[in-house]
């Protein structure tokens, strides 16, 4: 066993044994008060831009489901609830210390709700959430410290995050230790490194991004998505066949033409249209194919446009 298995270890016999009658009632307390804290900063943000635009999303674009989204009459699937609520809170950035709270109740009570579980066992998966995150920050160090990833840039909460969000879950779901061995790992593996791409009317690379750790293929990628988008005038997925039939010749023609270096059928890749005119195309790689798509689509809906050629 190498030192990272021996601590998902540890974190997994922590979270499976940590019981909330062991718990000080001051410990508790302080949990309770974090909880409200949490929810009343997301409520706030319902009111203000970042809210409500995120409300907007979830109306058209979240899954159907039976858990809260807060401050709110909607309701989704455990993940969007999860990703919905987790923004919401750190939406005005006035979530508590190391934003723990942000993802640890918002794993915690749309899991909760899939499986209609007690407010005691959601405080005490909430509670095994925040100590397991609290653990980390020691080996994670601050950017003021010089050492550790933090000193390098890498914000803490997207990698402890989905850690101890892991152990929230894993918790509620009566995970043994050997499940929630494998949540951790799976949490901690869940990053990308993504590329997008801008190409204007004619298929031609205006502008390119790359996170840290991007391969090679992500930038060819996401360059081709974008200009194979805005070339065809529709998106490069079985979705773009619905937004903007196109004749199988001349499709083949196009393909022909650009050469298989510029064509892909690969998700990830939209127009961009203002007013009935394609006026670009954005391509996205380096996530999984949900991801790329819906992370392209929604830059496009995010500025306004659209991507159906009679979009106004």
């Amino acid at each position: 066993m190498n030192i990272l298995e021996g601590l998902t270890k540890k974190l997994a016999e922590f979270s499976v044994g940590l019981e909330l009658k062991a718990i000080p009632a001051t410990a508790r307390d302080n949990a309770k008060i974090s909880i409200l804290d949490c929810l009343g900063v997301a409520v706030l943000a319902t009111r203000q831009e970042i809210g409500e635009r995120l409300i907007t999303f979830a109306r058209k674009n979240a899954a159907p489901g039976t858990c809260t989204i807060w401050g709110t009459d909607l309701t989704s699937n455990e993940k969007d609830a999860a990703f919905l609520n987790g923004t919401l809170a750190h939406g005005l950035d006035y979530d508590d210390r190391n934003h723990a709270s942000t993802y640890s109740l918002a794993v915690a009570l749309a899991t909760a709700e899939t499986v209609d579980t007690s407010g005691a066992a959601t405080l005490e998966a909430f509670i095994v959430s925040r100590e397991v995150r609290a653990a980390l920050d020691s080996i994670f160090a601050k950017r003021s410290s010089g050492i550790g990833p933090g000193a390098k840039g890498w914000h803490s909460n997207g990698i402890l995050g989905p850690i101890a969000s892991a152990c929230a879950a894993s918790k509620i779901f009566g995970f043994d230790v050997q499940q929630t061995t494998t949540a951790i790992g799976l949490a901690a593996q869940a990053k990308f490194s993504v590329a997008v791409a801008i190409a204007d009317a004619g298929g031609h690379l205006m502008l390119l991004e790359r996170m840290d750790g991007g391969r090679f293929h992500t930038v060819y990628s996401s360059t081709t998505k974008a200009a194979c988008a805005a070339s065809n005038k529709r998106p490069t997925t079985a979705k773009g066949a619905a937004a903007q039939p196109l004749d199988t010749s001349h499709a083949i023609g196009l393909a022909l033409a650009a050469g298989p270096e510029r064509w892909t059928a690969m998700e990830g890749g939209y127009p961009i249209i203002v007013a009935g005119e394609c006026i670009g195309g954005i391509g996205v790689s380096g996530a999984n194919w949900e991801l790329d798509d819906r992370i392209a689509r929604e830059a496009v809906e995010s500025i306004g446009a659209g991507w159906k050629i009679d979009a106004k």
